[in-house]
């Protein structure tokens, strides 16, 4: 609750200073407005000379016209989906916890305790969280089951990229192996937590998983929801998919593949806040 108040604070100091200017030019003009703080943006009626001066003004960094936008049918109830294709939710939980299996995480104890970005040493304090995390997560029952510690360093390794479906170079292979110094195992926890470490931070693997994170945390963040949860057509991950797929062919341009404003502007998202 602290970090989430300290970054809604933050965005709304900094878009009340940089929309002070242009709401001012508005109240003198007696336009209609209304600011969105936490996206930095402001909805203003008005003419196209209106949006022809307000695009001219030096701290306005864009001008886009609203959709025109249909009525929007109720959607009827939808069966929900096969029980083995979801995560069993919660149901208190937030849209997508369950999905990205953060009670696992949160089991274990972690939960970003003392870490406020900005505020004292958090690098610090994140760090020995990772660590901490990486050593609790490599002692799980379910994870020494499937990564037994009477494995060699090299097919630990490779097991462990293989899981995350990465070819690594020779130079990143050599280094998580190395972790172990040359043991004849991997019954040693922190060379294995280190190991998994520089697995799960290598360069291909984030590359790899990014563009997935971005468009799954735009249907929890934007709508709320499961990527299959109602009112998902066919409750089968074909619009998730689809935005993936967008996303990759822009290279992973989310401001080119115009993904930020497709969302803003559904009917789903806009009918939560009523308009």
């Amino acid at each position: 609750l602290d970090k989430g108040r300290f970054v809604r604070e933050a965005l709304w100091a900094k878009a009340q200073s940089a929309q002070a200017p242009l709401i001012a030019w508005l109240k003198e003009r007696n336009l209609t407005y209304r600011s969105f703080y936490i996206i930095n943006a402001l909805w203003v009626k008005g003419t196209r000379a209106v949006a022809a001066e307000i695009a001219a003004r030096p701290e306005v960094a864009r001008v886009e016209g609203n959709p025109l936008l249909s009525g929007v049918r109720p959607i009827e109830p939808v069966a929900p989906p096969d029980a083995n294709l979801r995560a069993t939710a919660e149901p208190s939980a937030e849209p997508g916890i369950s999905a990205i299996r953060a009670t696992e995480l949160w089991a274990l104890g972690f939960n970003g305790q003392g870490v406020v970005v900005g505020v004292g040493n958090w690098q610090a304090q994140l760090e020995a969280n990772k660590q901490a995390f990486a050593l609790a997560f490599v002692t799980r029952p379910r994870f020494t089951s499937a990564f037994a510690t009477s494995l060699m360093p090299a097919p630990f390794v490779d097991a462990l990229y293989a899981n995350g479906a990465v070819t690594p170079s020779a130079s990143d292979r050599n280094t998580a192996i190395a972790e172990f110094g040359g043991a004849g195992n991997t019954a040693d926890n922190a060379a294995r937590a280190r190991a998994l470490r520089d697995v799960a931070e290598n360069s291909l693997l984030k590359n790899q998983e990014t563009n997935n994170a971005f468009v799954l945390m735009q249907y929890f963040g934007y709508l709320r929801r499961n990527p299959n949860d109602p009112p998902e057509a066919g409750l089968d991950f074909a619009g998730y998919n689809f935005w993936l797929g967008k996303l990759n062919q822009f290279g992973g341009n989310f401001v080119n593949a115009e993904m930020v404003k497709a969302f803003i502007v559904s009917g789903e998202y806009r009918q939560r806040f009523a308009f």
